[in-house]
């Protein structure tokens, strides 16, 4: 079984829902009193038989705030005739955590994410494995109750920027033991919070954070070269990407699970994949270059509008 529920608020806008699992994706702005803000929530969870898509990615940048929830609940029964002592095998998802242009200070900003597993007996809870992480203080990495996330990187440039990120990363937990006839509940959940108070009249130098889980794709970066090299000469139109350490982008992760007896041979170790490094703390969604589909067709436009004149200059050339 599986829940997710997200809130939001900014400027006048304001909402929250819930569901059995799908996709929401919001993109917000708001000017009130000449003050900017920018938040993004995009959140995507359903569950399939032996693995499930994942991503949580918010950030907000001025005054805004954002939370998001998943809860996966397993059903476990025993009914056999001896007890059953199992694994849980799974992958915590990529992930990456980051604020930008703290000039002055956070104030009570509020921007971390929350995961653990635990399993219920009766009335008993045991909690199997916890991870927290902040985006206040990327630098600090991520702490947790098992073992530790893999690949993790930091790109530490403050006040400009300061941003954790880490690979996909095997979850393997021994479950406690499920005597005969006996029923257990493991419960796998994944919070997400980020409220932000800042004061900004330009969102490209304003205080924002975010926190992401799921699958980094390219970084938020954007590449001038696919629509230049149309041309003879790309080195002398490429440009490098732009990566933006709030408002990296990330995809939904397809997360596999099982349960197998303890003592199974254990899951393979995901390769390091490092999205980063970053160049600037935050674009915005107003602010990012053209698309390259955007800008062909305007280099295009440029080239014809040179011919016609080279035309027009010709004709003016030429003898009474």
């Amino acid at each position: 079984m599986m829940t997710n529920s997200y809130s939001y608020a900014i400027g006048g806008q304001s909402g929250s829902s819930s569901d059995a699992g799908g996709d929401t994706a919001l993109l917000l702005d708001d000017n009130s009193g000449g003050q900017l803000s920018e938040m993004k929530l995009d959140l995507t969870a359903s569950l399939n038989s032996g693995s499930f898509y994942f991503l949580h990615d918010a950030y907000c940048v001025g005054t805004c705030s954002v939370s998001m929830t998943t809860q996966i609940v397993f059903t476990l029964a025993n009914n056999g005739t001896t007890a059953e002592n199992l694994r849980f095998d799974s992958l915590i998802t990529p992930g990456h955590l980051a604020n930008a242009y703290t000039f002055g200070g956070v104030g009570n900003a509020n921007a971390n994410f929350d995961f653990n597993v635990a399993q219920t007996t009766g009335q008993a809870t045991s909690l199997l494995y916890g991870a927290v992480g902040s985006a206040i203080d990327p630098a600090q990495g991520v702490l947790t109750t098992g073992s530790d996330f893999n690949g993790v990187q930091m790109d530490d440039n403050p006040p400009l920027w300061s941003a954790t990120d880490w690979s996909a990363t095997v979850l393997s937990i021994d479950l406690n033991t499920i005597a005969p006839g006996e029923t257990s509940s493991l419960v796998y959940t994944s919070t997400l919070q980020i409220s932000n108070f800042a004061q900004c009249t330009d969102l490209t130098s304003c205080t924002g954070f975010q926190v992401a889980f799921g699958d980094p794709r390219n970084n938020g970066g954007v590449s001038l070269f696919s629509a230049f090299s149309l041309f003879s000469a790309p080195s002398l139109f490429s440009v490098d990407p732009l990566q933006p350490a709030v408002g990296a982008e990330f995809d939904p992760f397809l997360v596999p699970y099982r349960f197998v007896p303890q003592g199974s041979p254990p899951p393979p170790t995901p390769p390091v994949i490092y999205p980063g490094g970053y160049d600037v703390g935050f674009l915005g969604n107003n602010t990012a270059v053209p698309e390259p589909s955007a800008w062909a067709l305007m280099i295009v436009g440029f080239l014809t509008i040179g011919a016609a004149m080279r035309r027009t200059q010709r004709r003016a050339l030429l003898p009474a």
